[in-house]
This record gives C-alpha cells, sequence and structure tokens, in this order.
C-alpha cells in the first residue's frame, strides 16, 4: 500500500501524521524502522514556538487568579533517560508514542502525570498520603456516587520546549517470541537457537513545560510527590529498565531530596487550625451532599474586603447538625488558609435569615 503523503516532507507536517500515514509501504523487513528514522529526522514544525506562546499566554491568564480555582505554576521537566508515552497505543508500526493530535509533538498527558503522583503518594508517603486520607482525596480526588471530588489541583499536559527536545529511533527485541506468545503446554522452553524478534519505536529526550493549577499550598505538594515520583519511578513505558526518568525543576519550589523531606513538609496538608491561619467568615448559600462533603470549588465568597475562595471537604464539624441539606444558608464557617485566597473550611454553624 503506497502512501499518498508527498515524498519530500515540509516543515508544516506534523510528527503525529507522517507517523500514522506516512508509511510507504507494509513489507517486511526494514520498513518500519526505515519509517521511524524519517518520523524522527524531521524538522522541528515551523508554527510551534508561536503555539507555545500563545499557550503559556493563556495559562499565564490562571496565574493571576482570574478562574477563581487558585494559582497556576510552572515547573520544568528535564528527562535524564529516554521518555517512551503512550508506546502501547494502536498503529501502523505496533509500537506508538504519544504526539499532540492538533502540533504533532510529542508530550506527556497530564493525566499520567497525576497517575503517577497519585500511585507514588500511595505507596511511598505513609499513613498521612494513604488512599482515602483528607490530605489524599484532596489533592487527587476521590471517586463516588454521591461524594465524587475532583481534586484541588488540575495536572495540565506537559508541552514540549520548542527547540529543546529529541525524537530517538529504539527497538525492543524479543528474544524468545514463541516461548512468550505461544499459550500451548507443548511449546520448547527458551534456547540459544530462538530467533529474536526485535521491534523498533520511538523515545524522547528534552524539556517540557508542565503548568499546575490549584491552591498554593496544594500545587507545591503536588510538585513535590512529582519531582519524587519521577526520579524514583519514571513515568511512561519501560520504567523498569530505566526509561521515563525525569527532573522537576522549579523556582517556586524547595528542593527536597527524600520521602521523609516530603512526609514532614507535607503533613500541614491535613489543614490543621493550629498551624495555619484560620478566620471566620459569613457563606450566603451552600450546599452538603451525601457523605458529610462540601463543595465550594466554584464559590467564592466576600471578607474583609477580599474575594475568597472557599473549598471544603469530608467530615466538616457541625455538619452533622444541618437536616435539610441542599441550598443552605446563610452560616458562619470557621475557614483555614490553604495557600493565596484559598481557604478550607472546617466547622460551620447556621444563621437565622
Amino acid at each position: 500500500m503506497t502512501s499518498r503523503l508527498p515524498n519530500a516532507h515540509p516543515s508544516s507536517l506534523h510528527h503525529g501524521l507522517i507517523f500514522q500515514r506516512g508509511l510507504r509501504d507494509f513489507t517486511p523487513g526494514k520498513s518500519k524502522s526505515d519509517h521511524l528514522n524519517t518520523v524522527a529526522t524531521l524538522a522541528h514544525p515551523s508554527g510551534y514556538q508561536s503555539v507555545f506562546g500563545r499557550w503559556q499566554v493563556s495559562l499565564n491568564a490562571l496565574r493571576l487568579g482570574t478562574s477563581g480555582n487558585g494559582t497556576t505554576e510552572f515547573a520544568r521537566l528535564h528527562t535524564t533517560s529516554r521518555l517512551v508515552v503512550g508506546l502501547g497505543t494502536a498503529s501502523v508500526v505496533e509500537t506508538s508514542i504519544a504526539l499532540h493530535r492538533i502540533y504533532g509533538v510529542p508530550y506527556i498527558p497530564g493525566s499520567a502525570l497525576k497517575g503517577v503522583a497519585r500511585r507514588f503518594a500511595r505507596q511511598a508517603l505513609g499513613d498521612d498520603w494513604s488512599e482515602g486520607s483528607n490530605a489524599f482525596n484532596l489533592l487527587f480526588g476521590r471517586a463516588g456516587d454521591d461524594d465524587s471530588f475532583r481534586g484541588l489541583v488540575t495536572f495540565h499536559d506537559a508541552l514540549p520546549h520548542p527547540g529543546r527536545w529529541t525524537l530517538h529511533p529504539d527497538t525492543i527485541t524479543t528474544h524468545h517470541p514463541q516461548y512468550y506468545t505461544t499459550t500451548s503446554k507443548d511449546v520448547p522452553g527458551p534456547s540459544d537457537g530462538d530467533d529474536p524478534n526485535p521491534v523498533p519505536f520511538l523515545a524522547v529526550t528534552g524539556e517540557f513545560l508542565l503548568p499546575l493549577t490549584g491552591p498554593m499550598a496544594w500545587v507545591q505538594a503536588a510538585a513535590r510527590i512529582l519531582r519524587l515520583a519521577l526520579r524514583e519511578s519514571g513515568v511512561g513505558a519501560k520504567t523498569y529498565i530505566g526509561y521515563g526518568r525525569m527532573d522537576l525543576v522549579a523556582d517556586w519550589l524547595p528542593e527536597e531530596t527524600s520521602q521523609e523531606a516530603v512526609r514532614n513538609t507535607n503533613r500541614g496538608a491535613s489543614l490543621s487550625p493550629a498551624t495555619r491561619p484560620t478566620k471566620e467568615v459569613r457563606v450566603d448559600r451552600f450546599a452538603v451532599h451525601k457523605g458529610n462533603t462540601q463543595e465550594y470549588a466554584t464559590a467564592t465568597i466576600k471578607a474583609d474586603d477580599k474575594t475568597m475562595n472557599i473549598i471544603a471537604a469530608k467530615n466538616i464539624e457541625g455538619i452533622e447538625a444541618i437536616a435539610d441539606r441542599k441550598g443552605k444558608g446563610p452560616a458562619m464557617c470557621t475557614v483555614v488558609s490553604v495557600g493565596g485566597n484559598n481557604w478550607h473550611v472546617v466547622s460551620l454553624r447556621l444563621l437565622e435569615k
């Protein structure tokens, strides 16, 4: 089958289009390797630098707090080994890599980064960050029919800096393909006489920009956890042999190099009023869902001539005394600071209308 794309690929054609539609034929042999070599040596998209600049400008608007969800901070991710995200996605060459659907550049989905941080927190950071704990639920969210919550921090997709990324042809070699793919009990064991089966794929190295949006204290907590997770566990495929390792660098984030340091730093995420500023504020209307869970993530109130973003979580003192929990108010809330203009509800009492 012959491709209808031109033989000479101009820089305006992005890597994803060439990768998925530019294979000249499907003849066995070197055709897949040659195709991936072609994709890896393409010039960077000519218009991507302006796209990247507009993307930063739009996120800087969130940084000013206009979204009502806190600040947006930028962290730089530097690969310390080759990275491949989306290796198992269907493609014409068996293996794949995450290439932006519109711009054609390699990127790291925010869902992948959030998943890596979530798993690392659950497995490595002790009881304070165990699944179902207050800090864990507030940062990463929780699923449920009546009390679901998306989490306080948004992990955006990480896009590569223009001119600071490189695609690399790479190879997975299955040395004993028959042994690994045959389900019959009579298959012979692996031996030196087996024919290796090399499978080509693409990996990437370079620098990526990751935006994180949310209350500043929680953005810092997410970045600290993600920094450790990327260094120790990696992201993407083949992490067990060293792929996917990255360094997270941010001017607004102090350097921590151990799990214990992150545990100690983030114990403040339990939002104890004894360790953070508190104040009394009036809320005109609020809603409480099943499971004693309030969510003010999109609401703002006026207090001390300042707009405050009020965020509530599970097991708030005084909530059990409210029978009808929908559209109630007014109420006085004790709130604790979680950074910036973001406050967390720790107690609530109804007022007479």
